[in-house]
């Protein structure tokens, strides 16, 4: 996400940070080259044109340039800049009752809007708001059949009518069912088109006014740049639209058009796409991608990611099992489990901050090989096997490697590594967690 221009802004920045002079000239020079990495990374030529004068006003004066660190400050204004820019009082999803609300999606064909309502049914789900998602365009072949089937997977409330083909019929009934059976959002899929046409828009209007939604959200595909600002611009004059939700991020190297698209069309992005599965869907916080983009790293949603696959119960069961010393392979894979579901490691290195992928890029590519390594070689073994890993003999072994593909040097090495990881991890909590408890009551942690 937003790969090319992270890098050039983070290898600006990282010169600058800890400079303790800098004259007018130097100030002038960053400016230069945050203007030349936004522009290339297709950022509006007006959004950086002020974005860049505002830090200009900031920082070129007397006091700035006595300051004890100018290169933090400077680096800081630039941070300040670009998330006033992207910042929208009117982010968070917005109910006129405090019982239902209703969400209508719309965007051009292909930009994933279908995917999207799913995807925003889970997150909603995930925080107890009972959803109920309407699989209402009639348009594209199969769009109804995909909706039923990503909520069948994931366990989504869907509404919809195969004997009835008109839209604007399915949503009006699609509400009656929802206020019947007390669900706490509705949201309305629509169809899209390849183009902006008088009809399509005349439809939208209709089903906005029949529906009177809480939320007109528009689904952008980061993908097609700026074009992506004209598709808001002109949706949001003819429907008048709450909010929008930026997709396939995960791909958009770029990101220019997102840093765009809320100052050129004073719409709030509410949501990110960051991934094809059902769960890569996050709530939009201004203050974190921009830290993220300034390889600043992003504690706030890495916490809360973790926060979500932590199971206490599990977590107490794991400590037993380490000081007992009978730590398993179906631990580690239960483990190993839990941080695939926070994301690549690329994408969690990304939120840690200070840490440098460019230079650690093929350090992490041999990581995450090794770990999907030891996946196969886990999935390999049988039940006794995973339980009991001091009886993996020399047959055994040789079988591991037929059955994964792997050589025997490798599956040694992966077994050994296990062996290391079990005695540092044994080591680090001590018998009945003595050490823990130092730890944790060294007067170091005190406040």
């Amino acid at each position: 996400m937003f790969a090319n221009l992270s890098s050039k802004l983070t290898e600006i920045t990282r010169k600058l940070i800890n400079q303790h002079r800098l004259s007018e000239n130097e100030i002038n020079v960053f400016l230069r080259q945050i203007r030349i990495a936004l522009l290339e990374a297709d950022v509006n030529f007006k959004v950086v044109k002020s974005l860049v004068e505002a830090i200009r006003i900031e920082t070129i004066n007397t006091d700035f340039l006595k300051s004890l660190n100018p290169g933090y400050l400077l680096v800081d204004s630039l941070k300040s800049q670009l998330t006033k820019i992207l910042t929208n009082k009117n982010s968070d999803l917005d109910k006129m009752s405090r019982k239902s609300g209703k969400i209508l999606v719309v965007g051009i064909q292909g930009s994933g809007k279908t995917t999207t309502t799913a995807k925003l049914s889970f997150y909603l789900n995930k925080s107890n708001e009972k959803t109920l998602i309407v699989a209402n365009d009639l348009v594209r072949p199969a769009a109804i059949q995909q909706l039923i089937k990503l909520a069948d997977d994931n366990e989504l409330d869907i509404y919809y009518d195969n004997k009835v083909n008109n839209s604007i019929t399915i949503a009006e009934d699609s509400l009656k069912y929802s206020e019947v059976h007390k669900y706490l959002w509705t949201i309305i899929d629509t169809a899209g088109r390849s183009q902006l046409d008088n009809n399509m828009m005349n439809e939208l209007k209709i089903i906005k006014d029949m529906v009177n939604p809480d939320e007109c959200l528009l689904v952008v595909d980061s993908m097609i740049g700026q074009t992506s600002v004209e598709i808001a611009n002109s949706f949001n004059q003819q429907l008048g639209l709450t909010g929008l939700i930026i997709t396939k991020l995960d791909g958009d190297s770029k990101g220019g058009s997102s840093l765009s698209i809320v100052e050129e069309t004073g719409l709030p992005i509410k949501f990110i796409g960051t991934g094809e599965k059902i769960d890569q869907f996050e709530k939009f916080y201004p203050d974190r991608i921009i830290s993220r983009i300034l390889g600043m790293g992003d504690l706030a949603t890495l916490a809360e990611k973790a926060n979500e696959q932590i199971d206490y119960k599990k977590a107490g069961d794991l400590t037993k099992k380490i000081t007992s010393n009978s730590f398993d392979f179906n631990d580690l894979l239960d483990q190993m489990e839990s941080i695939k579901k926070m994301g690549s490691l690329e994408n969690i290195m990304n939120m840690i901050p200070g840490i440098n992928l460019n230079k650690i890029g093929s350090n992490l590519s041999e990581n995450e090989q090794k770990i999907n390594k030891m996946r196969y070689m886990i999935d390999s073994m049988t039940p006794t096997e995973r339980k009991n890993p001091n009886i993996l003999n020399i047959s055994r072994r040789k079988r591991l490697a037929i059955g994964t593909g792997l050589s025997h040097i490798e599956i040694n090495q992966l077994i050994n590594q296990f062996n290391q990881t079990k005695k540092m991890m044994r080591s680090l909590y001590g018998k009945n967690n003595r050490n823990i408890n130092k730890l944790m009551n060294s007067k170091n942690l005190l406040p």
